[in-house]
């Protein structure tokens, strides 16, 4: 299976500057690509990458050009098949190829340009960098800086000399100790992440990082969809004044080749080989038989904007509207115990089947903050639960605090039960039970007792919620491969355990799934 992803794309001038030194690139968009692309693809991966170029007038630019064409070209060219070895090799030819312009035309002397570049294949994303551009993955909720600058504030806040905010705030934070042109060896820092799907992979110059902190890049990523999230950052980057160019690349990765997977494609290939020889040689017998089967599906790579859209922009489509989880129906085999407890019905002990009362169910949901609203004791929130799409799930909470309130854009997850059945004009309302923080501890619970709770909680009962991301990946439910999102039911109990942090125990091997109406 290839890897699915989405990209956007932005780069601006900046409020300041006449000339955008900046360059980002995508192989989707690759001026020079080879007839061959799809192939070179499948074997080297999706190569993305950032400049920011440096020299003054427009030598900067130049050296950012030269850097990335040198980098796709010879990525996608070089024999040598090991993808850090290839990397490597391209980007010591980006730097050539920047001293070799440096040395032929005096108008581009002492030019350079850092670089940032990633590579996506299969399950791994190798990340390479040279300079102060920046790789960040976001997962789950939380931001992690993948690189460390190449400067001389870095080093020095590293020396414990400087502390973040002083590092922030330097006058010499632009000041790079490694870059491509000036330096004859400027060896790369490489580092490899394996990634999972809805991951976000932000590459971008300091033009943004030293205007947004990480805490903020964090809650536009969290809280709205990527072109979104990406229209806001500049946006915000140029209310602040943008005194430098702005570029970015921001990648959400939808779905990844595994190596089990991979081992099918020598067996579909021979399959494919000896259909194809034996329908030469029977065309006229086999043809009503082949007739009938369904065309090989084309899949393509989802393009992106324009390269440098201003914020006022007509934005793109939205993601489509999730659905509620449903609370309908269980079917049980005919071994399971307990039918009758576990739906408080008797009739449902006799039939397998049946609908469990308010009393016995929860549902769970997480998602980020994208509401919160304070009046007098109380907070009307809302969480927005992005599987297959997104849906909102509004509730109120009063009384006292476990921890603080989480801000807009923060991963919360959420224990309640349906209010009303229908929706609340396309949204629902749900009555909480407990609302835990991204790492699982308990922010606020019903009653302003956790202990109260957790004993009450902790008889057995069915907990609906989704595969993956949004639910069944908090509660230590594995994710069938393309289940993602789909609706499930467990049945278990909760319990605190180390770390102060409320889990779910499933007392079923595997939940019940949504089919046709109902869980089986």
């Amino acid at each position: 299976m290839p890897a699915y992803y989405s990209v956007q794309v932005r780069t601006h001038t900046g409020c300041v500057r006449e000339i955008n030194e900046d360059l980002a690139q995508t192989v989707l968009d690759w001026p020079q690509a080879p007839a061959s692309l799809d192939s070179l693809i499948a074997l080297r991966g999706h190569l993305f990458a950032v400049a920011d170029g440096m020299g003054g007038h427009a030598a900067g630019d130049v050296a950012a050009r030269t850097a990335i064409d040198a980098l796709f070209q010879a990525y996608y060219s070089h024999d040598e098949q090991a993808i850090d070895a290839n990397l490597r090799a391209a980007i010591a030819r980006g730097n050539e190829a920047i001293r070799q312009k440096a040395s032929a035309d005096t108008m581009l002397a002492g030019m350079g340009t850092t670089l940032v570049a990633a590579v996506l294949h299969e399950q791994t994303l190798t990340v390479a960098h040279v300079g102060d551009s920046r790789a960040y993955l976001f997962r789950e909720g939380h931001l992690d800086c993948l690189t460390r600058d190449h400067s001389w504030v870095e080093e020095q806040r590293r020396a414990g000399v400087l502390n973040d905010e002083e590092a922030r705030r330097h006058p010499y934070r632009n000041v790079v100790t490694r870059s491509l042109g000036p330096d004859r060896d400027a060896h790369p820092d490489l580092l490899h992440v394996d990634v999972q799907p809805h991951d976000l992979l932000l590459l971008c110059s300091d033009g943004l990082s030293n205007l947004l902190t990480d805490e903020e890049l964090q809650r536009f990523m969290a809280a709205y969809s990527l072109d979104e999230a990406a229209d806001n950052m500049l946006e915000l980057a140029l209310e602040r004044g943008a005194p430098d160019n702005v570029t970015f690349v921001l990648v959400q990765i939808m779905a990844t080749a595994t190596r089990k997977q991979r081992r099918l494609w020598p067996w579909m290939l021979s399959v494919l080989i000896l259909l194809t020889l034996v329908t030469i040689l029977f065309r006229g017998r086999l043809r009503p038989l082949l007739s009938g089967l369904p065309a090989t599906p084309t899949i393509a790579l989802p393009a992106h904007p324009p390269t440098s859209p201003p914020p006022s922009a007509t934005p793109t489509a939205a993601p489509p509207v999730a659905a509620p989880i449903p609370i309908d129906f269980i079917e049980l085999s005919a071994d399971t115990p307990d039918a009758g407890a576990r739906f408080g019905d008797l009739d449902a002990q006799s039939r397998r089947r049946g609908r469990p009362l308010p009393e016995y169910y929860v549902l769970y949901v997480s998602g980020p903050l994208v509401h919160r609203e304070a009046s007098s004791q109380s907070w009307r929130l809302a969480l927005a639960q992005q599987h297959r799409g997104e849906h909102v799930y509004w509730f109120s909470i009063d009384g006292t605090l476990e921890a603080p309130l989480p801000e807009v854009g923060s991963w919360v997850g959420l224990v309640g039960r349906p209010q009303v059945e229908d929706d609340l004009e396309g949204d629902s309302l749900l009555v909480p039970q407990l609302l835990l923080d991204a790492k699982g501890r308990p922010v606020w619970v019903a009653g302003g007792n956790l202990a109260t709770w957790l004993r009450d909680y902790s008889r057995p009962m069915w907990v609906f919620s989704v595969f993956g991301r949004g639910g069944g990946n908090d509660l230590g439910i594995d994710t069938p491969v393309g289940a993602e999102g789909e609706p499930v039911v467990m049945w278990g109990s909760w319990s605190l355990s180390e770390g102060d942090t409320v889990q779910f125990n499933a007392l079923d091997p595997k939940p019940y799934v949504w089919r046709e109406g109902g869980y089986r």
